[in-house]
């Protein structure tokens, strides 16, 4: 079974596709937030944590005002896991599904090219981070942590890398 920790990494890079849409001006259109993500594991911190095999994230734009994530991952061990949430950047929940961990997702963007999020599990409060894009457009920085099951907590940090 995956950790509340390996969810919240996957949630957070797909907000980190999120983060990178919103350091695009409006102006430019919703396609260029659009694209893929990979996560460069040699350059993240999973803590005490094994690091994942892959992590790509895929943002499009299903209709307009709001972002589709699809999150496709691979733990060390060879797990592989799927999950999607389709939000906006206003704070509002949107439901997450195909993670058991999470039942819903709050998007918001704080400034441009930075955004923060609030992955929750009936009503609880399971993951948080704040994630910024470069000023090029190329990399996604984030910090994001969260709390397990038995009250311990945790902190990554990663990168993503645009394809």
């Amino acid at each position: 079974m995956m950790t509340t920790k390996r969810i919240a990494l996957w949630m957070t890079t797909v907000l980190v596709g999120l983060i990178a849409m919103a350091s695009v001006s409006f102006a430019d259109g919703p396609s260029a937030y659009a694209g893929t993500w990979v996560m460069n594991v040699a350059k993240s911190n999973f803590g005490s944590d094994p690091p994942m095999k892959t992590f790509t994230l895929t943002v499009t734009e299903p209709a307009a005002g709001s972002l589709k994530d699809v999150v496709d991952y691979t733990e060390a061990n060879g797990t592989a896991t799927h999950f999607e949430f389709t939000f906006s950047l206003d704070g509002t929940a949107a439901p997450v599904t195909g993670n058991p961990n999470t039942d819903s997702v709050h998007v918001k963007q704080i400034k441009p090219g930075t955004l923060h999020f609030r992955f929750t599990k009936a009503g609880k409060t399971v993951q948080w981070g704040t994630f910024r894009v470069s000023a090029d457009g190329k990399r996604m920085h984030g910090r994001l942590g969260g709390k397990e099951s038995d009250g311990s907590t945790w902190k990554y940090r990663w990168l993503l890398e645009r394809q």
